[in-house]
């Protein structure tokens, strides 16, 4: 109920430069864009049949929500989220064509995205599941990286067009990309008992974030090994 449509807003701001460099040659192109961009009402997934009198307290990091609620049901809803996220991208790219048939750009792209949700499922409940997050049923506690960012990407092409046959153009590109990976999120591997009867009541499974000890914490018993092993 209450659904809205997810939209953004997107701010962006573009420079185009001209320049001659002597003895290199003239009509060089230099472009720099930055784009920003703020989700609106994002698209989000929780369990509605869970209600604040079904928590039974906190896990001792004092975030994960644990609950008793052992009905076995669970009704996934689609609603939206106050912060959905947000892109900040940089572009910049040197781009120059030559009398003699040969061109080239040389590109380089920063992105800094978060999320929410990034839902690349066709399904409510692998949506509601497969969102890395400390409490799936709070939206804010989801928000992190962009699953498929690219914090650095560097593109260069180096092209030739000549007529080796009368009346035809032939084309030689080369073409050279290094990139940065994907994000990855460490998962904690649960009990699908712990998972169905306290944290996901009524459903098995969930991409959990673990809770990441400091030294000497508290909240961890050792069990068979010292803390420095």
């Amino acid at each position: 109920p209450d659904f809205t449509l997810p939209s953004d807003w997107r701010y962006q701001l573009a420079l185009d430069y001209r320049f001659d460099i002597p003895t290199l040659g003239d009509d060089y192109l230099w472009t720099t864009e930055f784009l920003h961009i703020k989700r609106i009402d994002s698209a989000y997934w929780l369990d509605a049949s869970l209600r604040e009198s079904d928590i039974a307290g906190l896990a001792a990091d004092g975030r994960r929500i644990l609950y008793n609620d052992d009905d076995s049901n669970f009704d996934i809803l689609l609603t939206n989220t106050d912060d959905g996220g947000r892109s900040n991208i940089l572009s910049t790219v040197l781009s120059k064509s030559f009398e003699n048939g040969w061109d080239f750009s040389a590109s380089y792209t920063h992105q800094d995205i978060t999320e929410a949700a990034p839902g690349t499922s066709s399904r409510a409940i692998s949506n509601y599941l497969n969102t890395p997050s400390i409490n799936p049923n709070v939206p804010d506690d989801s928000l992190g990286r962009g699953r498929f960012e690219l914090e650095h990407r560097f593109v260069l092409n180096v092209n030739y067009s000549a007529e080796i046959f009368a009346g035809y153009n032939t084309d030689f590109t080369l073409f050279f990309e290094r990139k940065s990976g994907q994000p990855t999120s460490y998962l904690s591997y649960l009990d699908s008992s712990l998972a169905r009867n306290t944290l996901t009541p009524g459903v098995t499974g969930g991409d959990f974030l673990p809770y990441i000890p400091t030294a000497g914490d508290p909240n961890v018993v050792y069990d068979g090994v010292t803390e420095a092993e």
